[in-house]
């Protein structure tokens, strides 16, 4: 499998129902601590499944959940219910229901998102460590180039295909319940349309026509820029598999200021409003359909759609006190409007230009990075001297323990990864905390548990960043460390 063993393994005996493994021999891999604490029993690896589920090769796994019989200590023959989820290269994860029983649809549509969910966040924490890396090189590449010529362009399109990555990553750690609840910020929503047209562009076939019209002005929103561009790039995807022929996709942009218009679309009156249109001239969406499209699970692309997309565009919306309205008709195209608040904006020049004339923060102390990814590890290291720390490394918590316990080091910070092999991060800090208990923690991690960090904070954790994250970011959380703030 793809996931890494040790992420693999920890998320696996972390899940709360019993789950098991079985390669495309038939044979049981593994299966995880409550399999085990449920089958009361020890099964050996490569053991023939039909050993001890002997409906197993008759079964049919078309169904969404079903009933079977497993003898689990060769007498005793027990009635449950199962989900049965095909993972890559010929593995089958087999679910216990906690009550036997087949389920509906969307019963099993529930616990397929939960296993997958949790199963996801390891393979978003590999990815995350990727970007991670990624943004690294490309801060560091800036600080080494001229600030001007024809690679500034690569490096910027690098930055932004990262950031869409990045995205993407976050929200599958949303889906396993691993979010990391980044704050909501000042964000003008014509710059946000005009960059992601340029991603989108690759997503819609050139036989199809993709436009977008925003103000002059800026028109400000407080949210999350990731989650925004979200949004967009689902109701544009949406919209293109609606087309037929030479369909066309218009993303619309303005301020909804009038009291008639604001009353007419059921908004606040006390508030202004900014309305993204993304208006396209497809099949359209049947009335009966509409009542259901931001349902969970449910979707009219058949075995193409997941039913989460809308229902995840809605909830995103709705995070930032908005709203969105849906008015179609079959034949001749569909209009989805987001209504979001306006905020004001008399401080963005001030902030902009104080962000572009503003040095990226550096200074002396000295700094511990603790991560076992090679990657992620060097380009730290790089960039964090070239910003003026002193900086070691080590690729483990035992290794960090150890030059600070045995070879008297000490430090200023340990920038510490939470999810690492040998021993996690909430462990490696409180021993080091044991060694220097004035020491600076602060951690980082692409996918980690709210305990495990909370732990941290409340026990003299000085700070969490989640990856990937620029240097920038990481320069100022630094500082915020050593400052006080």
């Amino acid at each position: 499998m793809s996931i890494n063993d040790d992420i693999f393994e920890l998320v696996f005996d972390s899940f709360p129902t019993p789950l098991f493994l079985i390669d495309d021999n038939s044979c049981y891999i593994k299966g995880n601590r409550a399999f085990e604490r449920w089958s009361g029993t020890c099964i050996e690896e490569k053991v023939e499944v039909s050993t001890f589920w002997p409906s197993y090769k008759s079964l049919s796994f078309d169904v969404s959940t079903l009933r079977t019989h497993f003898s689990l200590d060769g007498h005793c023959d027990e009635e449950v219910g199962i989900v049965v989820v095909e993972l890559s290269n010929g593995f089958l994860l087999v679910e216990i229901l906690p009550e036997s029983g087949v389920g509906g649809e969307r019963n099993f549509q529930a616990q397929r998102l939960r296993t997958l969910g949790m199963l996801a966040g390891g393979v978003a924490h590999d990815f995350n460590n990727v970007l991670a890396g990624i943004f690294g090189h490309v801060a560091f590449l800036k600080t080494l180039l001229p600030e001007n010529g024809p690679h500034i362009e690569s490096l910027t399109a690098i930055e932004e295909g990262a950031k869409k990555a990045s995205t993407l990553s976050q929200q599958i750690l949303r889906f396993s319940k691993f979010e990391n609840s980044e704050a909501p910020k000042k964000i003008n929503i014509n710059e946000l349309v005009a960059k992601t047209h340029i991603l989108l562009r690759g997503a819609i076939p050139s036989v199809y026509s993709l436009s977008y019209e925003v103000p002059d002005e800026p028109l400000n929103v407080m949210a999350v820029e990731g989650r925004l561009t979200q949004v967009l790039v689902n109701l544009v995807v949406n919209s293109r598999d609606a087309l037929e022929n030479h369909g066309s996709i218009a993303v619309k942009v303005r301020s909804f200021q009038d009291s008639a218009k604001i009353e007419d679309a059921k908004l606040d009156p006390e508030k202004e409003w900014v309305e993204i249109a993304v208006i396209d001239n497809g099949k359209g969406i049947p009335q009966e359909v509409i009542a259901h499209i931001f349902e969970p699970y449910f979707s009219t692309k058949g075995n193409n759609g997941t039913g989460l997309g809308l229902s995840t565009v809605q909830s995103i919306i709705k995070s930032f006190g908005g709203i969105i309205r849906v008015s179609s008709v079959v034949g001749r195209g569909t209009r989805m409007s987001v209504f979001l608040p306006l905020c004001d904006d008399s401080k963005q020049r001030e902030s902009s230009e104080n962000n572009s004339t503003q040095k990226r923060l550096g200074g002396t102390e000295s700094i511990l990075i603790v991560d076992d990814e090679d990657t992620v590890r060097d380009v730290l290291e790089m960039s964090l001297k070239q910003l003026g720390y002193f900086v070691e490394t080590a690729s483990s918590g035992p290794e960090a323990i150890e030059k600070m316990e045995k070879l008297g080091m000490r430090f200023d910070l340990v920038l510490m990864d939470m999810l690492m092999p040998k021993m996690p991060g909430d462990e490696v800090f409180f021993k080091l905390r044991e060694i220097q208990p004035d020491l600076k923690v602060l951690a980082m991690s692409g996918y980690t548990s709210e305990e495990s960090i909370q732990r941290i904070m409340e026990n003299g954790g000085c700070g969490f960043i989640q990856k990937p994250f620029t240097i920038d970011d990481l320069a100022k959380n630094i500082r915020n460390c050593f400052d006080g703030k």
